[in-house]
């Protein structure tokens, strides 16, 4: 799931590189305005308020929102693959399949992800119920060396960010220390960029298996120039499955009632 925060008056290009067809939901407070979408030239149709709407395009092509009139709206709109929620699943806003990591021995392994400047992460994480008290690794590198990404919560519940990325929450880029991880329980989305070479390759803990979270993660998209992946993470199995390049992940410690819904 993407969730961005729509702006009045504006054009903002959708980043959903990684799809062929999702499902658009506008949630939030017009104030008059038009929401209309376009496919290069082409004009797909305007965005209703609390309506679903399903888009199909080709796998690089720009879609804009264009947003015009209207004042003081507070709109978000929230993006689905279809391949992981139906039309009648989307009108109940039901979260999509996530692994819930049970802070003991469950994480995920992925082949090496070697991040350059300009390459990106997305993936989706369900935050905890109550602060972290203990480091809480979102991910890391498989080995420590000098192109260690390790993004963790402390035990203060602030976000450690190395300074090789930098990471968005819901659209807004948070900052080392002094942002906080929300503990609302809910879905949120990041997108993490890099800004100088980063390796990533587990998910849930750090690069000495320890720091295991209590985060449940879906969704998983890797952006790049040479290395593009998806992982829908829509199947209940302990492989976890990259449609684009078959470079498959895998959970440690697995149990099939980590996967929530």
């Amino acid at each position: 799931m993407k969730t961005i925060n729509i702006l009045e008056n504006s054009t903002q290009v959708l980043n959903l590189n990684a799809y062929s067809k999702v499902v658009m939901y506008l949630v939030g407070d017009l104030g008059g305005a038009t929401c209309n979408l376009q496919c290069h030239s082409n004009d797909l149709g305007n965005i209703d308020l609390n309506t679903p709407k399903v888009i199909s395009f080709g796998s690089n092509a720009p879609i804009k929102l264009v947003t015009s009139g209207g004042t003081a709206i507070n709109l978000k709109l929230y993006v689905y693959p279809v391949t992981s929620r139906s039309l009648d699943e989307f009108g109940q806003l039901n979260p999509e399949l996530y692994y819930l990591f049970d802070g003991s021995t469950s994480y995920m392994e992925f082949p090496n992800i070697n991040l350059v400047l300009g390459d990106s992460l997305e993936f989706d994480l369900i935050s905890p119920n109550a602060p972290s008290t203990i480091n809480e690794y979102i991910f890391d590198s498989l080995v420590n060396n000098v192109n260690r990404c390790n993004f963790y919560v402390d035990s203060l519940n602030r976000f450690r960010i190395p300074s090789s990325i930098e990471v968005f929450l819901d659209g807004n880029q948070i900052n080392n220390i002094t942002s906080t991880m929300p503990v609302d329980g809910l879905i949120h989305s990041y997108t993490v960029s890099a800004i100088s070479d980063a390796n990533i390759g587990r998910f849930g803990a750090a690069v000495n298996k320890a720091g295991i979270g209590t985060f449940g993660i879906s969704n998983l998209k890797v952006i790049s120039s040479l290395d593009n992946r998806n992982y829908p993470m829509n199947t209940v199995s302990d492989v976890i499955i990259d449609t684009i390049s078959g470079q498959n992940g895998n959970i440690i410690g697995y149990n099939a009632n980590g996967w929530k819904t």
